[in-house]
């Protein structure tokens, strides 16, 4: 309930600007006057940050502007970094000195009474504050990796000794290695040979399911390291403790890989057909082991087929022998005509529904503006004619926003016209969530499409979002009782900070499109839309979105320093 509330706010922050992936060719100012802009909104969002009232949300929100500053001074970047690494340091002191003094009090007074009489109802103030601090510290480590993964696996190391009641510690949070191959993760990409180290270090404690992200983003910045990566990761999953779910997901990963090898446009695979059966031959192990795994033999057919019959083979035999196994009673003349006739209507429903999926996504292939004419009207119509026979008013103005967002590029006429149509089958009033999804799927189209319509539509819609947060923060503190989720009237976003991590990072991903759009269409008006918003927090975690759209259209840095940098403690001049 608590985290449903939460993640509502924060959608609602987000989707003010989202729906929508190809942003619509602006013309190129002036750079320098770009970066002055960006450096002025960059110091005021530090501004808003440095009045939050929480400390784990301003931590948290300076290693993100840190991730913007980088593509323009690294110094400076880095000072943040290091003022956020500091003060969640300072935190961790902070929070294990209460946890000692918590743990001093219950034994000077071992039978002190509840109100339950049995302990305490309402959970834990110290618990929420260890959860917390674990959530920050890790967005903090990984905001940091993105561009510096020495620093990052520097304050690994020293934020680590986060303190708990362990007799009441509810909570479950990474573990250090598996932070460790995130940190890995991340930085593949843009440094894959310290990634590889990262990760074949992280290896040592054993086998997990983070090494299966590092080893296809590695393979698709450096199919060398990848297999290298591969060739240990494999050595490493001949250790018998090995879960039989990591290997499950091994398997799935290196067929897939080497699946898509078989592309003539895909990178080379790290492994062979040999060493993907070899893995298949490790989990049919732990399946002959364990007869309770039996589930995993699907996984292991394709390569194994003959081994896989026989494990079927004995579980069958071995359910016989239980007594479990139930012969399924004779299917009568009827029961088969029925069944057959559901099974049609299935097969008729489903292959309806592929095909209608495909008219929609056919629509894509205008983007590109290469299409013959008369290619290019029939796709049209087959989208159309798809979107007329949706039921739903909502989703048909989802549909005609991506097709007006797609073909924007090669026609703009047609692309306001069926804006002009979602436009007027979008509710007037929003109340409940999907209006409010799609109204703001009208005003993110209108971003891409027109975006001088889209201020008015975002500026009316940010209003109403302002009474919708203020109400979710009120019930949200009245049942929040140990302050996980808000404290001191404010919502807990250093829990959601860093790059915005996790579900809320791959929502926001989808906003930067039209954020882009707009802030290149005018700049001014679009940071101006984000101070709108009432809520300090509300506030910078717009301007952060907006940063990080805009910012993707600078260069960043191309290189991960290799080698250990000294970080300077001063503030960045750019930030007085």
């Amino acid at each position: 309930m608590k985290n449903n509330i939460l993640a509502l706010v924060i959608v609602l922050i987000s989707t003010a600007f989202a729906f929508s992936q190809t942003a619509t060719p602006s013309p190129t100012p002036d750079a320098e006057k770009e970066k002055a802009q960006m450096i002025a909104f960059l110091r005021d969002t530090d501004q808003e940050v440095s009045n939050l009232r929480l400390p784990e949300n301003r931590v948290a929100l300076f290693a993100e502007i840190g991730s913007v500053m980088w593509q323009f001074d690294e110094q400076q970047a880095r000072a943040l970094y290091a003022k956020a690494v500091g003060d969640l340091q300072q935190l961790i002191i902070e929070h294990n000195n209460a946890v000692a003094a918590e743990k001093a009090a219950k034994a000077a007074d071992p039978d002190a009474l509840t109100v339950s009489f049995v302990g305490s109802v309402f959970g834990s103030g110290s618990q929420a504050d260890a959860q917390t601090l674990r959530s920050v510290r890790e967005n903090v480590l990984l905001a940091i990796a993105d561009s510096d993964p020495d620093l990052a696996m520097n304050a690994l190391a020293t934020t680590a000794d986060i303190e708990v009641d362990k007799e009441n510690d509810i909570y479950r949070y990474v573990a250090e290695d598996t932070l460790a191959s995130k940190i890995a993760a991340r930085v593949a990409a843009r440094s894959p040979k310290r990634a590889l180290e990262l990760a074949l270090d992280s290896l040592k404690k054993g086998l997990s399911s983070s090494h299966l992200d590092i080893l296809r983003k590695l393979n698709e910045a450096d199919p060398n390291s990848a297999k290298t990566l591969g060739a240990a990761m494999l050595s490493k999953a001949k250790d018998s403790k090995v879960q039989d779910y990591i290997l499950s997901l091994f398997l799935s990963t290196a067929d897939s890989l080497l699946e898509e090898s078989k592309n003539k446009e895909s990178k080379p695979s790290p492994f062979t057909h040999a060493e993907v059966r070899e893995i298949a031959g490790l989990l049919a192990d732990k399946i002959q082991e364990n007869g309770g795994l039996s589930y995993h033999i699907d996984d292991i057919e394709k390569y194994l087929p003959a081994r896989a019959a026989a494990l079927r083979a004995k579980n069958r035999s071995n359910s016989n022998i239980s007594g479990n196994f139930a012969v399924p009673p004779p299917v009568s003349a009827g029961n088969a005509s029925n069944s057959n006739s559901m099974g049609m209507e299935d097969d008729a429903r489903q292959k309806r529904q592929s095909e209608d999926r495909k008219s929609l996504e056919a629509f894509t292939k205008l983007s590109n503006g290469k299409l013959p004419k008369e290619e290019r009207e029939k796709v049209l119509a087959e989208a159309r004619k798809t979107v007329l026979r949706i039921r739903d008013p909502r989703d048909k103005v989802l549909a005609l926003t991506a097709i007006a967002t797609a073909v924007v590029s090669s026609d703009k006429d047609l692309a306001l016209e069926l804006m002009r149509e979602a436009d007027r089958l979008a509710p007037l009033y929003p109340k409940t969530m999907m209006d409010f999804m799609t109204s703001y799927a009208v005003a993110s189209g209108y971003a891409m499409v027109d975006p001088e319509q889209a201020f008015a539509r975002f500026e009316a819609l940010i209003a109403s979002t302002n009474e919708i947060i203020d109400a979710g923060v009120k019930i949200a503190e009245f049942i929040d009782v140990s302050g996980a989720m808000v404290k001191d009237n404010e919502i807990k976003v250093g829990v959601l900070g860093g790059p915005m991590a996790g579900e809320i990072r791959n929502l926001t991903s989808m906003a930067g499109a039209p954020i882009r759009s707009l802030a290149e269409y005018d700049l001014v008006r679009t940071q101006a839309l984000t101070d709108r918003f009432d809520r300090p927090e509300a506030r910078v975690l717009a301007k952060l979105l907006v940063l990080r759209a805009y910012a993707t259209k600078f260069t960043a840095k191309s290189e991960v320093p290799d080698a250990d940098t000294d970080t300077p403690e001063q503030e960045p001049d750019a930030l007085k």
